[in-house]
């Protein structure tokens, strides 16, 4: 692993980051670029939700990826200043990747030794890289890259077809936590909230709704497949975004709209296993903003369809 740590210029007291859309420098749908990085961003609320606030994909839009003045190159600016943040504790969090293929001939013999021919060997090789950029300098406080050799006999390929590349997923986890690991320390002391006790699933209706200029969302493209490949894909975003959902809950959760499905809860939550939060605030309910409201000092209201189908509307946390 390369890791390259800048010291900022002058002291900083950061609350926020904002995850950006995965970048692949290859062709991938869309769809990719948004569950690749709303992966990361609940990686990251794991690892450091008691030192930051986070923000994924479909929060906020990016018009230049790769603008070091993130302010005025994407949406998120207006998101900050409104959860009463000011614009130097802010950061941006930009995921990329590149991959390399390398084919090569290999001559081939049977038991005997006799040559039987050539067979084509195909290497693929994914470089992560992750920058933590602090926009209102424009200075790149964080980077950090590593490399994996896919193996194509690993058992790691062959579990299902939820994840085309699972080596880069697992790559891209390990870098996001060394970019945290390596800015915590720049994290503004406040006071926060215990967890709330809740193992949650972004519903895959999420990234088929995802859309970006010039590229229409996954749902339109959806629509041309016939029954059985879209009931099969769709489960596939499911297990993509929640690894750890149970097999039985598939059936309902791609049936569900945007929301935040609960499928765990500790005694005395307010919320309880099968509820699917719609709205928090208002807005429609993703897993990193049950993050943020461990910074938050009032409750907020959140609109909930309980398992029964009646919906109701509770205050959290």
């Amino acid at each position: 692993m390369h890791k390259v740590v800048r010291p900022p210029a002058a002291p900083l007291e950061l609350t926020t980051a904002f995850v950006y859309p995965f970048e692949f420098k290859w062709e991938e749908p869309v769809y990719r670029r948004f569950e690749l990085s709303q992966r990361l961003v609940e990686e990251a609320v794991r690892q450091s939700g008691e030192q930051f606030a986070f923000f994924g994909p479909s929060e906020f839009k990016v018009m230049r990826q790769n603008d070091n003045g993130a302010w005025v190159a994407s949406t998120a600016l207006p998101l900050l200043i409104g959860s009463g943040q000011r614009a130097d504790q802010g950061v941006v969090i930009r995921p990329w990747a590149e991959r390399r293929k390398n084919s090569s001939m290999q001559e081939t013999f049977d038991k005997k030794g006799k040559a039987t021919g050539m067979a084509t060997m195909e290497e693929t090789i994914y470089l992560g890289h992750l920058d933590v950029v602090h926009p209102s300098s424009g200075q790149v406080l964080v980077e950090v890259s590593s490399e994996v050799k896919v193996d194509p006999f690993s058992a790691d390929l062959s579990e299902d077809g939820s994840d085309p590349a699972r080596p880069l997923t697992k790559l891209m986890a390990g870098l996001l936590v060394e970019a945290l690991g390596a800015v915590k320390h720049l994290a503004l002391k406040r006071p926060v909230r215990p967890e709330l006790g809740l193992t949650v699933a972004l519903t895959p209706q999420a990234t088929l709704d995802y859309l970006e200029d010039g590229k229409p969302a996954t749902s339109v493209e959806l629509a041309a497949m016939d029954a059985v490949a879209q009931e099969i894909f769709v489960q596939d975003r499911a297990k993509f975004l929640a690894p750890f959902l149970p097999e039985a809950a598939l059936p309902k959760v791609v049936k569900m709209p945007v929301g935040t499905y609960v499928v765990a809860a500790a005694a005395g939550a307010k919320v309880s296993p099968g509820d699917l939060l719609l709205t928090i605030d208002g807005a429609p309910a993703l897993p990193q903003m049950l993050g943020r409201l461990r910074f938050s000092e009032v409750p907020v209201q959140v609109r909930v369809r309980k398992s029964s189908g009646e919906e109701t509307e509770v205050l959290l946390p």
